[in-house]
This record gives structure tokens, C-alpha cells and sequence, in this order.
């Protein structure tokens, strides 16, 4: 396939644009344009074994959805952090889908620490629509679930500077 140098330079202009429209610091992409990516939606487990997806959480509300792993360390620390941010902005819906967990895994980890976020059983399905490469992820959604910003956040202080950025 052959371009021609008018071409070449149109699709240099498109790439371009594509990039000045995306930042990154700190570990943080935030699209910066007016249209979103929507987030893929999913069907994971929760404790009681029910199936809920993305798409059942409030249209009303943004979302944070953070991705865990079983043998996650950073993870383990951030929950009690994330906890706490859930208690104090609950007009928030803060969901977090845990990789290498069983739905008795998650029953005994909900006992055991009384988190007021959601859990989910994650699937390699959802880890790889979400393009997850390390733990903990975080995804900032907006009211219809498109995305507004990925990072690896993993403090409470962290977070609140992530989700309220202006």
C-alpha cells in the first residue's frame, strides 16, 4: 500500500491531535477531549453469587472501579484506605473487582473486614477489557459510564486528588 506525502502528514495531524488530547502524570491518563471512551461493561459474582454488571449500578452516580489481585500487597493496604473514601463520598459508587478470587473467597474477605465498597470476583475476560496490567488500577467513571481517568492510585489522599481533580 503506497501513501502519499499528503497523506502521510494528514494521518501525522490526526495522530497528533489524538495525543494532545491525553495527558499523563503521576501514572494518571486523563482524556482531556469531550468524548469519552465508554467503559466495557461486565457480569462478574458478588458475594452472595448473584451476577451484576456495570450497567447496574446508578446512572446518577460516577463510579470507581479498582482492580485488585489476591496476592496484591499494595491492594491489601489501599482497601481500609478505600473503605474509608467510600464511607465519606458516598455519592460515589466505588466497586472493586478482585482477580484470583473465588465467590468463597470473597464471602470470608467480606467478613472478615466489613469493606462498605463492592466486591466483585473478577475474570481474565474483564481484566483484559480493561486492559489491567498491575494492582491496584483505578478507574474514574462519569454518570454514564464512560472513562474519565486510569491510575494507580493507592492512598485515600491519593484518590481524592484523582476522583476531584479539576
Amino acid at each position: 500500500m503506497k501513501f502519499s506525502l499528503d497523506t502521510a502528514l494528514v494521518k501525522i495531524e490526526t495522530l497528533e491531535d489524538k495525543v494532545a488530547s491525553m495527558s499523563f502524570t503521576n501514572n494518571v491518563y486523563t482524556e482531556t477531549s469531550i468524548d469519552k471512551p465508554p467503559a466495557p461493561n461486565f457480569e462478574l459474582l458478588n458475594k452472595e453469587g448473584a451476577i451484576i454488571s456495570l450497567n447496574d449500578f446508578s446512572n446518577e452516580k460516577r463510579k470507581i472501579l479498582v482492580f485488585g489481585s489476591k496476592d496484591c500487597n499494595y491492594c491489601k493496604e489501599y482497601y481500609p484506605e478505600l473503605h474509608n473514601f467510600s464511607k465519606e463520598y458516598t455519592n460515589l459508587d466505588v466497586i472493586v473487582i478482585e482477580e484470583g478470587i473465588t465467590v468463597e473467597d470473597l464471602k470470608k474477605h467480606s467478613k472478615e473486614n466489613q469493606y462498605s465498597f463492592v466486591q466483585l470476583v473478577g475474570t481474565i475476560k474483564v481484566i483484559n477489557d480493561y486492559q489491567v496490567e498491575s494492582t491496584p488500577t483505578t478507574y474514574l467513571l462519569d454518570e454514564k459510564n464512560n472513562i474519565v481517568r486510569v491510575g494507580i492510585i493507592n492512598t485515600k489522599l491519593d484518590l481524592e486528588s484523582f476522583v476531584f481533580k479539576v
